[in-house]
């Protein structure tokens, strides 16, 4: 996608390298079938290097392409471009330069008269204008790859972030500058610095106003000053401003999660309680991460209904996760005491771990003549028979002696090939 209302299929046989989600690239039209088009990627590198020199009409201008121009005027909020292909001009925001950045930073970077290279964001036919990037990973064509730079990562605690700009009604950018091992600042394109001015390698973090505290945010002005330094906590990516989504909410500084990818079989959480409901109730874990608490996990003892006396909207609960489904973003988890405090020791996570004379603590999830079948975290299911079930001179059945949800130490006698559950 990127063009409104296009979609386009590319073959991967029709691809070059490896491909990221949010990655642009350039593309030829190479057959049409029906409504689809079908695509052919180009170098990459090449068209990196590429710049339109020729004169075009301003209807033939596109996003992507790469121009240089000259610095007409530095205003409050970034640049102004004049003599782009020796007719048009082009305006570069603050948020859209080489790296993020103070207005006091980039001024003195950026002067009147200065030749720029800068590629086309997109055309503004009603205002006859271009709006153009100078962002590294844009001008460059490469993809941006948070997870390769530890301070981008999720859940990552960034110290001291500087407030950059304050966007009214939308948020806030704040920046932190990278340095290396012997103090000076990293900067990886050390021949495009020397032909162009550069400004100091920063990094940008941005907090939209819903994440500037926990509650109702009436103005980002009030809540952030240009200059402000505060301390955030990555919660995500923006990919095409390359930039980190980040947090100042409370809750998001302390939650245990920020991800359903962070979330692990048999891990213990704390969470928040958001509803109640006739299935059980709904529990908030970390920042977008919601887990459901049936009613047979309320509690040791199995109830129909959560008690609204006791478990009330907005308290704090300690759970333990027994399910987790990244790609379908559901977790389930537990509050039975028995489970949530056993030892790490009695934790069995997966069929792996079923070893003979593994000793783990498990619910009843299952009750027949024949036995009753325990299930573990991770929904790991074993049986113990009706003859092994049995206590002293108690010649009861299983179902008078256990019941659904009722919690059993139990140990692994074997797992043997292809019975697919261990014997207990």
């Amino acid at each position: 996608t990127g063009v409104a209302g296009f979609t386009a299929f590319l073959p991967k046989s029709a691809s070059v390298g490896v491909l990221l989600e949010g990655q642009s690239i350039q593309t030829v039209v190479k057959e049409r079938s029906g409504v689809a088009l079908v695509l052919q990627q180009l170098s990459q590198k090449k068209l990196a290097k590429t710049k339109t020199s020729a004169v075009l009409r301003f209807q033939a201008l596109q996003a992507g392409m790469l121009v240089d121009g000259v610095v007409d005027r530095v205003v409050s909020n970034g640049l102004v471009l004049s003599s782009i292909l020796g007719a048009f001009s082009g305006v570069i925001s603050e948020t859209h330069l080489d790296y993020p950045g103070s207005r006091d930073q980039w001024t003195e970077v950026f002067r009147v008269g200065m030749r720029l290279t800068a590629r086309i964001l997109y055309v503004d036919s009603q205002k006859s204008t271009l709006v153009l990037t100078r962002r590294r990973h844009l001008l460059e064509m490469t993809s941006f790859k948070p997870d390769e730079i530890p301070e981008l990562r999720v859940g990552c605690f960034v110290e001291d972030a500087e407030a950059l700009v304050v966007i009214p009604g939308v948020g806030a950018l704040f920046g932190q500058e990278i340095f290396t091992e012997n103090g000076d600042h990293d900067d990886e394109n050390i021949e495009q610095k020397a032909k162009e001015p550069a400004m100091p390698s920063t990094l940008g973090y941005f907090v939209h106003i819903s994440q500037l505290k926990d509650g109702f945010v009436e103005s980002a002005e009030k809540e952030v000053k240009v200059g402000d330094t505060r301390r955030l906590r990555v919660t995500g990516a923006i990919y095409n401003e390359g930039w980190a989504a980040a947090s100042l909410q409370e809750s998001v500084m302390s939650a245990t999660v920020l991800r359903y990818e962070d979330c692990k079989v048999g891990m213990a959480v704390e969470g928040t309680i958001l509803k109640l409901d006739d299935y059980g109730i709904l529990v908030s874990c970390g920042h977008k991460v919601r887990g459901i608490v049936t009613n047979l996990h309320l509690s040791d003892v199995p109830v129909r209904r959560a008690n609204p006396m006791r478990f009330r909207v907005g308290s704090q609960v300690r759970a333990r996760i027994l399910m987790v489904d990244e790609k379908a973003r559901k977790l389930q988890l537990t509050m039975k005491q028995s489970l949530v405090k056993v030892e790490d020791s009695e934790l069995i996570t997966s069929y792996d771990q079923c070893e003979a004379g593994k000793v783990a603590t498990g619910f009843v999830s299952r009750v027949a003549d024949a036995g009753v079948t325990v299930t573990f975290f991770g929904n790991v299911h074993g049986f113990i028979s009706a003859r092994r079930l049995q206590r002293g001179d108690d010649d009861g059945s299983p179902a008078d002696m256990y019941k659904a949800g009722q919690i059993l130490r139990v140990a692994v006698l074997a797992l043997k090939r292809g019975e697919g559950r261990p014997r207990l």
